[in-house]
């Protein structure tokens, strides 16, 4: 039974695999939640739909986790309509936000930073270029950032951007190539210890630092914002801890049980060599720290990957 005295949250891309987890925090919590998506038949690229859904609903909070995203290798692949996406879903909510009184909340990939800096801080987000490989979702990103500033003076909504690290947990896409990186290698790795592969094929050098947060993390964190009265044109939250691409290869063949040699491609893009954030002022807003340390979060993700793969015949359960 929702909570009477509690805010109304509108949940957008509720059915991807954030926007799933924060929706079913929120119903595991009894909030009054609504959570929408294309899979449910609402096409958030459109004004009138998004229009329509604000106005049959009294709605407080706005947690926007729709994005057209995937992997390295898809976003090169498809940057056009990643890209002609994600600045009309960005476009469409702004527009239909701008008179009304309710609080958005804009999680964010810290792709849109930089690509030289090493710590990304929010004092230099504007002091470069993002990355080529990731341009295309990147500069979107960023454009929500402006957009939610422009927009915001208006006298309408109030927004807040939390910019994250890469994300991984159970509920990942189980396509590998639309998966976050940490995801579809555990699928990789699953698949190669069915079929007895000798290699394990791996995108690039290895040697990149990335910086992973459990989904579970990253819920606890957007929650915790959204009860935040102020807001905050970009916020980081996340551990600043990073661990390079080969090292956490191992510590999932491990985990999976793969036996086999890592091959590292590198005729492939690295994309930027490290990605760490620098935290320190969201954790401090929040009062909280990531829980999930990154071993702990590989088993559990391994072992969610392992039980659905099993459902379509890869692998086992054990």
């Amino acid at each position: 039974m929702s909570k009477p005295n509690y805010p109304n949250y509108l949940v957008l891309g509720h059915s991807g695999f954030l926007g799933d987890a924060v929706y079913q925090r929120l119903l595991s919590l009894e909030f009054n939640t609504l959570g929408v998506s294309r899979r449910t038949g609402h096409d958030l690229r459109s004004i009138e739909v998004l229009n329509n859904i604000l106005d049959e609903n009294k709605i407080d909070i706005v947690i926007n986790c729709a994005a057209h995203v995937g992997g390295i290798s898809y976003g090169i692949e498809n940057q056009d309509s990643i890209f002609h996406d994600n600045l009309m879903l960005a476009t469409s909510l702004l527009e239909s936000l701008k008179s009304r009184k309710v609080k958005l909340i804009n999680p964010i990939s810290n792709c849109a930073y930089p690509s030289k800096m090493t710590v990304y801080r929010e004092s230099e987000f504007w002091d470069g270029p993002i990355d080529p490989s990731v341009l295309s979702y990147g500069l979107t990103r960023k454009a929500l950032v402006v957009g939610t500033q422009a927009y915001s003076k208006t006298g309408g909504f109030r927004a807040t951007n939390i910019a994250l690290p890469n994300l991984y947990g159970p509920g990942d896409h189980l396509d590998p190539v639309r998966a976050h990186a940490l995801g579809g290698l555990i699928y990789r790795a699953i698949r190669a210890k069915s079929e007895n592969d000798p290699y394990l094929s791996i995108w690039g050098t290895g040697e990149p630092i990335r910086e992973w947060l459990y989904i579970d993390d990253a819920v606890e964190a957007i929650l915790r914002f959204s009860k935040i009265n102020d807001s905050f044109e970009l916020v980081n939250f996340g551990s600043g801890e990073g661990v390079s691409v080969a090292n956490l290869a191992k510590l999932i063949v491990e985990e999976v049980g793969y036996e086999g040699l890592l091959s590292f491609d590198k005729s492939k893009q690295d994309g930027a060599m490290v990605k760490t954030m620098e935290a320190e002022r969201g954790r401090t807003l929040i009062k909280y720290n990531p829980q999930t340390e990154l071993k702990n979060g590989i088993a559990k993700t391994v072992s969610w990957y392992k039980l659905e793969l099993s459902k379509l015949g890869i692998g086992d359960r054990h």
